[in-house]
C-alpha cells in the first residue's frame, strides 16, 4: 500500500494506479448517474466506519454546514454510494487511511480530482460508442428493415427526438401507446414490434388468486391530454402537444407484445423494461459494437465488462444503459441530466428503485432475463461488482415499486401459510392414523378376551354344569377390571398429561399382579375341595343301588350318570317288549 501511495503522491501515470483509476469508471457505470465524488467521499469519512472514529480527520470530512444541506436520508444515501466504492475497490480503503494518517490533503484532492475525470471519461466513451449505433438498434430487423428516414450523422442530433417518426413513437407515454398503436401502419408498426413469439416473463404465478388484490390497488385514471380528432397521437407528439416526462414510462420501455393496458400495478409492469432496444444498448456498452446485436464468443479486444470484472448485470448497470439510450435518441447534442421536461436523474432512480424492490419476482426475472441477453445461459458467479443497491433522490414509480413490494409480501405471507396449513394436516393425519390403530388393538383385545370367556364357560359346562368355580370366576372379575383400566387409558391418549398415563400404568400393573394372585389362590382352592354331585349323577346312583343295570337298549350318559333307553323302549332276549325302567 505504501507503494501505491509513493506513485500516488509523485503523479505517475503506471498500470499501478490503472486498477484504482477503473473505480472512477465504475463509479459513472455502476455506482450512480451523476454523482459528487468529493462530497460523497467527505460524507463517508465522516460519518462511515471505521473512519467516524478515526482522529484528526477535520481536514477530509464534510463541514457540519455542508452536512446541513442534505437530509438524514440523504446522509444515508452518500454513506451507501461511499460504501459500494469501498467494495469495488479493496485498496481504496486502505490509501485513504494511510493518506489521513499522513495528513496529506493535496494528495486527497488529487485522487478525488482523478476520480472524478475517469469518471466523466467513461460516460464520455459509452455515448461516443452508442451514438453512431442506434440506425441498428432502434429497428427490429435493422437489415431486413432499415430505419426510415434514416439518421444522417452529419446534421448532430437535429433528426432525433420528436423530429423523427419512429423515435417520436418510441417516446410516447404508456398511457397513449393503445391509441397509437391502432393508427399506425403495417411497416412502422414492424419497425417497433417483433413478430417473434412472446417470451415467458417469467414473474406472473398464475396460481395466485390476486386478481381482488390488483383490483384494491387500480389508481385512478390519469387525466388523458385532450388530442383533437383530426390528429393521431403521433402528430400530436411531433407538434409538442404531449409533454414527455420520466413518469411516463416511454414506449420504448416495453415489448409492445406483452404491453397491457390495464391501469394497475401488476398492468403496469407488463412487458416492462423488455423493450427490444434496452438489451442492445447494454451490450453494445458493456460487450463492444460487434456484441450489440447478440452475444457470441467471437474474441475482441477486452470489453468494459471484463475491466470491471462483471460476470452478472447488477440492476445499476441496466438502469444507466437505459438512460445513455434514451439520451442517444433524443436531439440534446451534449450531455444533460434535463432534456427540456424529462428528467433523466429521474429514470434513472425509478429504474434502480423498481429493480431493487426486496422479495420482488418482477425485479428478479428482470435481472435474470438481462443476464440471458447480455452473458447467455452458462451460470455466472459474481466477481468485484457492487451487491449493495442504493437508491439516490426520489422516483415517481414510488407507488408502482410500493405496490410490488406489497405483492411481494402478499405472496410470502401466502406461501408461509400454506406451509402452515400442510403441517398442520399432517399432524392431524399423524394423529388419526395412531387413533385408528389404538381402536384396531381394542378391538382386537376385546375379541380375544372373549373367545377366552367363551372358551372357559364351554370347559366349565362340560366339565360341572352351569356351576363356575369361584377361582375362575374371580379372575374374570379381575379381567373386568384390568378392560375398565385398559379403557380408562384409551380415553387419555390425546391428553397432554404425562403424570396421569404413569399414574394409570402404575394402577394397571397393581391390579394386574393382584389378578395373578387370586387366580393362584382359586386353583389352590379348586384343588383342596371335594367334588360336588350334580343332581343327575345322584339320581343315577340312587338307580343302580336299587336295581341293577339291563344291558338290552340301554347306555350310560358320557358323565356316567343317567341311564337312557336308545329307542324309549327295551326288548328282551325272547323278543317280547317290556316298559324301561328308567328313573
Amino acid at each position: 500500500m505504501r507503494a501505491l501511495y509513493d506513485s500516488l503522491v509523485c503523479s505517475e501515470d503506471n498500470k499501478a494506479l490503472e486498477h484504482l483509476y477503473l473505480l472512477g469508471r465504475w463509479i459513472q457505470r455502476g455506482i450512480d448517474l451523476e454523482p459528487d465524488v468529493h462530497m460523497i467521499v467527505k460524507v463517508g469519512i465522516a460519518l462511515a466506519d471505521p473512519f467516524c472514529e478515526m482522529e484528526e480527520t477535520d481536514d477530509f470530512v464534510a463541514l457540519e454546514e455542508e452536512l446541513d444541506d442534505y437530509t438524514e436520508e440523504q446522509q444515508r444515501t452518500m454513506v451507501g454510494l461511499f460504501e459500494e466504492m469501498l467494495e469495488y475497490e479493496r485498496d481504496f480503503e486502505e490509501l485513504l487511511v494511510l493518506i489521513i494518517e499522513e495528513h496529506d490533503l493535496e494528495t486527497f484532492n488529487n485522487l478525488l480530482d482523478e476520480l472524478c475525470n475517469r469518471q466523466h471519461d467513461a460516460r464520455r466513451e459509452d455515448l461516443n460508442r452508442i451514438k453512431s449505433l442506434a440506425s441498428t438498434f432502434i429497428p427490429i430487423n435493422p437489415h431486413v428493415d432499415p430505419l426510415v428516414p434514416p439518421l444522417i450523422s452529419s446534421r448532430g442530433k437535429s433528426d432525433r427526438g420528436i423530429n423523427h417518426p419512429i423515435i417520436a413513437a418510441l417516446f410516447c407515454p404508456r398511457k397513449y401507446i393503445t391509441k397509437m398503436l391502432d393508427e399506425l401502419d403495417v411497416s412502422e408498426k414492424g419497425l417497433m414490434m417483433s413478430t417473434d413469439p412472446v417470451e415467458d416473463e417469467g414473474w406472473g404465478d398464475e396460481n395466485e388468486e390476486e386478481e381482488d388484490d390488483e383490483e384494491e390497488e387500480e389508481e385512478e385514471e390519469e387525466e388523458e391530454e385532450s388530442i383533437p380528432d383530426d390528429m393521431s397521437v403521433l402528430e400530436y407528439i411531433q407538434r409538442g402537444g404531449v409533454q414527455l416526462t420520466a413518469e411516463g414510462m416511454d414506449c420504448f420501455l416495453y415489448d409492445l407484445r406483452q404491453f397491457h393496458p390495464g391501469n394497475a400495478h401488476h398492468h403496469k409492469l407488463k412487458g416492462f423494461l423488455r423493450g427490444h432496444i434496452l438489451p442492445r444498448v447494454y451490450r453494445a456498452i458493456f460487450l463492444g459494437k460487434t456484441s450489440m446485436m447478440e452475444d457470441h464468443d467471437r474474441k475482441t479486444r477486452p470489453s468494459v465488462s471484463k475491466l470491471h470484472g462483471m460476470t452478472r448485470v447488477p440492476p445499476k448497470t441496466i438502469a444507466y444503459a437505459i438512460t445513455l439510450g434514451r439520451f442517444t435518441m433524443s436531439m440534446a447534442e451534449s450531455w444533460s441530466l434535463v432534456d427540456e421536461a424529462y428528467d433523466l436523474r429521474m429514470l434513472y432512480d425509478s429504474i434502480v428503485d423498481i429493480l431493487t424492490t426486496p422479495d420482488s419476482l418482477f425485479a428478479k426475472s428482470t435481472i435474470a432475463w438481462f443476464n440471458t441477453k447480455v452473458f447467455g445461459k452458462k451460470k455466472l458467479a459474481t466477481k468485484r461488482v457492487a451487491t449493495k443497491d442504493v437508491v439516490c433522490g426520489g422516483n415517481p414509480f414510488k407507488s408502482l415499486a410500493t405496490a410490488e413490494a406489497a405483492r411481494s409480501q402478499r405472496r410470502l405471507e401466502k406461501m408461509e401459510h400454506r406451509e402452515r396449513e400442510e403441517a398442520e394436516c399432517r399432524v392431524a393425519e399423524a394423529a388419526a392414523r395412531e387413533k385408528a390403530m389404538d381402536t384396531m388393538r381394542a378391538e382386537r383385545e376385546k375379541r380375544r378376551k372373549t373367545e377366552t370367556r367363551e372358551g372357559r364357560e364351554d370347559r366349565a359346562i362340560e366339565g360341572g354344569g352351569d356351576d363356575i368355580d369361584e377361582g375362575e370366576a374371580e379372575v374374570e372379575e379381575e379381567e373386568e377390571f384390568g378392560d375398565n383400566l385398559h379403557n380408562a387409558r384409551e380415553s387419555r391418549l390425546g391428553a397432554d398429561d404425562e403424570d396421569a398415563q404413569v399414574q394409570v400404568q402404575d394402577s394397571q400393573m397393581h391390579q394386574v399382579s393382584s389378578g395373578s394372585t387370586a387366580l393362584e389362590e382359586g386353583r389352590r382352592s379348586v384343588s383342596s375341595q371335594p367334588i360336588r354331585k350334580t343332581l343327575v349323577q345322584s339320581q343315577t346312583q340312587d338307580v343302580e343301588e336299587s336295581e341293577p343295570i339291563q344291558d338290552t337298549g340301554r347306555r350310560q350318559t358320557r358323565n356316567g350318570g343317567a341311564l337312557r333307553q336308545g329307542t324309549g323302549r327295551g326288548v328282551d332276549r325272547g323278543g317280547g317288549k317290556k316298559k324301561c325302567k328308567t328313573g
